[in-house]
């Protein structure tokens, strides 16, 4: 009786498993029929598939010169392409929990601790495939995220502005502006040891509520200057008074050392 299995190559190509050797698509015959080579290289053995993945059994399907893959060469190869696949359509699910659950549905038992580990690679490597490049510049990080729909867990649009000329980007929802201009004075803050790569400062506004500092505003800063800062805090204005026409900033809290003046925020504010 012929021994026979399907798996996905790395690609997502079919293979056929036919007594522990492996064959993948060679071309389309004239007569509609699909070659399959074995992928051992210098092979010639082949099977000839119909379209509706039935098998022409002929005696050159075992002839080959070689030895068959191992068992459990070919089951880690079989669970490493099903979970690389299920991996990138399911991108927050734990490898280790994709791992368990194949290996409970499928009641397998012919895998070693190395296999796991190199399955676990495998899952990772798919994952990373997905994801652009790193950027090597400030410009390339903007351009990579203009073409992004940056949102929260929740849905909310997180990036609200993304400025190249004035290297700025400004973190937010709608609703930590709407309250934010709600609030009669800013506890600002910033870091430059801590700040991502390509800008020079990570800038944040809280408020307080329920007596508990409340981070509403985070933005990446290229400099220090004060140009920055003003344009920062116009950038807040008017976001303020969008969703309060009433909004009266009366106090700023600075917690680090700056240059900013802030009566280019165009407000009377207490620093």
């Amino acid at each position: 009786m012929n021994s026979v299995q399907k798996m996905l190559s790395e690609k997502g190509k079919l293979i056929f498993i036919v007594h522990k050797f492996k064959f993948s698509f060679h071309k389309l015959l004239q007569n509609g029929q699909h070659r399959y080579k074995c992928t051992k290289r210098g092979c010639t053995d082949n099977l000839k598939v119909l379209e509706n993945e039935d098998i022409v059994w002929t005696s050159s399907n075992l002839e080959h010169k070689h030895e068959a893959d191992e068992e459990n060469k070919i089951e880690r190869q079989i669970i490493s392409n099903n979970l690389k696949r299920k991996a990138t359509e399911n991108l927050c699910e734990r490898p280790s929990k994709l791992l368990h659950s194949y290996l409970r549905e499928n009641n397998t038992n012919a895998i070693t601790t190395k296999d796991v580990t190199y399955i676990k690679h495998n899952i990772f490597q798919a994952r990373a495939s997905l994801r652009p490049n790193l950027p090597r510049s400030r410009q390339e990080v903007h351009d990579i995220l203009k073409d992004m729909d940056v949102k929260t867990y929740e849905g909310n649009t997180f990036l609200q502005v993304n400025n190249a000329e004035k290297g700025i980007l400004l973190f937010s929802t709608e609703d930590n502006l709407e309250f934010l201009s709600k609030s009669t004075t800013f506890y600002v803050d910033g870091t430059f040891s801590y700040c991502t790569q390509f800008f020079y400062q990570f800038f944040t506004i809280h408020v307080i509520k329920n007596n508990h500092y409340v981070p509403l505003v985070f933005t990446l800063l290229k400099d220090k200057k004060q140009e920055s800062y003003a344009d920062i805090f116009r950038i807040i204005d008017n976001y303020c008074l969008t969703y309060n026409n009433e909004f009266n900033l009366e106090s700023i809290y600075v917690d680090f050392e700056t240059g900013v003046s802030f009566q280019l925020f165009n407000r009377d504010a207490n620093i």
